[in-house]
């Protein structure tokens, strides 16, 4: 899911006009990966 998240932060930076949105996505989808980690 961070390899998801990676690429739509990715591709958000490349596109200029709804860029910030697609950005903003891709944090909330790092930060559900992040919480769904098994702890050890």
């Amino acid at each position: 899911m961070f390899g998801t998240a990676g690429v739509v932060v990715l591709i958000g930076a490349v596109v200029p006009v709804i860029g910030l949105l697609i950005i903003w996505i891709g944090f909330v989808l790092a930060t559900v990966a992040f919480f769904q980690m098994k702890k050890e």
